[in-house]
Order: structure tokens, then sequence, then C-alpha cells
């Protein structure tokens, strides 16, 4: 064996011990170190590694000592919730705790990882009570300047209500074909702890010329609709409420429909904990009245006609994955043989 293959064995086996020796050492330091799986899809875990190290970090959820779930929902004023659960597992078993914040909307990026870390602390902290790490821990208040000891307002300026608008265009063309689309759709929304309140506008324009050497062929549809949504929560788990639907569709044949729904509805799950589980039972009964443009295939230029429906939903957010489905089906009370059922 020549000078230089020995000088390469050894070079390799004195990084390696090197390697070996430092990975030991750090597995030490981090033996008292709460191991944790974060169980989150949009959050920068970079920076989270970065400003959270007392703790080692899991890949393998059943290997966490703490299993942190992150779930959340848009708040009335268009900002954002975040749920944090934290699932105690092998040595803290049988330990859980869930806290909270929230952002206003544009907030930067900075604000929201510095509120989250903040918050990860909080709920690691509980469960390291009996550790030796939290003799090295320190708590710090900082009141807010100019406020010592005052309460600050959380009221919401915009008293929950959420506006969203939305304009669209499209055109395709060619030698003998041309299309423009246009659109407008305007969402209000107020949603509370015991009202939910939505209200949706949408304006559809569709505009198409054939060309056929000198003849040219025109086709415009127009589509208008109208939503209202009005639920009240009349306790943990029982809501009632009904929904508004208006339209005019050319395309449909239809002048104008008008469909009132009541509703009732029953969670088995208590509201509280609806950003990590739901499963809803809703049963609505209505009149619908329809008034057409031409007269129909079945002699109708109108017709009141009475529909109900069942809907199913179950959605659950767990520390082993996510599961989800939706059951719905109905039919027209005059005729039950006009029905349908979906499954999603």
């Amino acid at each position: 064996m020549n000078k230089i293959s020995i000088c390469a064995i050894a070079s390799i086996l004195f990084f390696f011990l090197i390697f070996k020796g430092k990975a030991q050492k750090d597995t030490l330091q981090n033996n008292n170190f709460a191991n944790i799986y974060l169980d989150c899809n949009d959050c920068d875990v970079d920076y989270i590694k970065e400003h959270l190290t007392f703790v080692n970090y899991v890949r393998e959820r059943r290997a966490a000592d703490i299993h942190i779930l992150v779930t959340g929902s848009e708040t009335g004023s268009g900002g954002f919730k975040a749920i944090i659960v934290f699932y105690g597992q092998n040595r803290y078993a049988n330990k859980t705790d869930t806290l909270s914040f929230s952002v206003k909307p544009n907030t930067s990026d900075e604000v929201i990882n510095t509120k989250f870390v903040k918050i990860l602390k909080i709920g690691i902290l509980f469960f390291l009570t009996e550790s030796d790490v939290i003799n090295n821990c320190e708590i710090t208040y900082h009141s807010p300047s100019g406020k010592t000891n005052q309460i600050q307002s959380n009221e919401d300026p915009w008293n929950y209500w959420v506006f969203h608008t939305n304009l669209s265009g499209r055109y395709n063309g060619e030698s003998s074909y041309q299309n423009y689309v246009f659109g407008t759709r305007i969402n209000i929304n107020r949603i509370t702890e015991k009202w939910k309140l939505e209200f949706s506008f949408t304006n559809r324009y569709n505009e198409t010329h054939y060309l056929y050497g000198d003849n040219e062929i025109l086709g415009i549809t127009r589509n208008y609709q109208f939503s209202h949504l009005m639920v009240k929560s009349i306790s943990n788990h029982w809501s009632v409420g009904y929904s508004i639907y208006a339209n005019s569709s050319s395309y449909n044949n239809i002048e104008y429909s008008l469909n009132w729904n009541p509703a009732i509805e029953y969670d088995i799950y208590p509201y509280s904990e609806s950003t990590i589980r739901q499963f809803r039972i809703m049963y609505s009964i209505g009149p619908i009245y329809n008034n057409y443009i031409d007269i129909t295939v079945f002699d109708k230029t109108e017709e009141l006609l009475f529909s109900h429906s069942l809907k199913i939903a179950y959605e659950t957010n767990q520390k082993w994955g996510n599961i989800g489905f939706n059951i719905s089906s109905g039919s027209y009370l005059h005729d039950f043989s006009l029905n349908y059922a979906r499954l999603s």
C-alpha cells in the first residue's frame, strides 16, 4: 500500500472519529431537551429552529414527547386566528394544552413568526416544569409603553365584517372566432361565536362572435346570482338559520329564480373545537320559484316547487393526519323520484 493511500485512510478515520465524538457530545447535551414534532403546513420551520433552541426537533411523530398541531381560521376582521394544540406523549403522556393567538390583516411575516415562537415557548414550558431545563429559563414581562397596568381593548374596528371583491376578464380570439368574458364578485361576511352572516353577489357576461364568410353569429349570455346565509348558534351544538338564493341566467332560460330554505344544524362536537373537528348534520326545506324566459319543454312559463335536503359533513385535524367527507342528498317534495345524492 503506498503512502498516498495510507494518508487518505488516516484522514478519513480522523474526521470520522471527530464527527462521531461531536455527535455523541451533542446527543448527551440534548438528552434533557424535549423532542417535539411540529405538525404545521405553513410554518417557517427555519425561523422556529433558529429562535426556539431548547428542544430537539424530530421527523417522526411517535418519537416526539410533544406533538404540536397548528390549525386556524379567518377572523371577522380579515385576519387570522391560529390554534396550537400541544399533545404530550412518551415522557409527557396524558398532558395536553391549547393556546392561540390572532393577527390582523396585512401583518408581516416577521411579526407573525415572532408571535408564533413566543406562543410555542409558553406552551412547551408547560411540559418542562419538572425538567432540569426549566432551571435555565427566565420569564420577562414587557409592559406596553405608556399603558402600564392598563387593560387593552381588543375591539374590532370593523365589528367582524369582512369584504372581498373580485374582478375578472378573459379574451380569446382568432380569425373566425372572438370571445369576451367579464365577471364581478362581491362577498360580505360577518362571523362571530353566535352569528354567521354571508352575502354574495356575482355577475358574469359572456359575448361570442362567430364568423362564417360574410355572416356573423353573435351569442350573448348574462348571469346574475345573489346568495345570503344567516345562522344563529343557540347552543354549543345546535344552530338555526336560513339561506336565500336568487339568480337570473339567459343560458339556463331563467328570467329570475328565488329559493328560500330555512335550516337546522346539529354539530356533534362543540363550537370551541370547530378548528380541530366537526361533525355537522343539517336539514333544510323550502320553496323554489322559477320564472322562465321562454316556455319550457314541459309547457311551463313559471312554477313553484318545494324541495328538501340533508347534508352531513365531517372534518378532523388530528396529530395522525386530516380526514373529512361531505354527503348531501335532496329531492322535490311533489316527486321524490326527482332527487340527487353526492359524496365528496
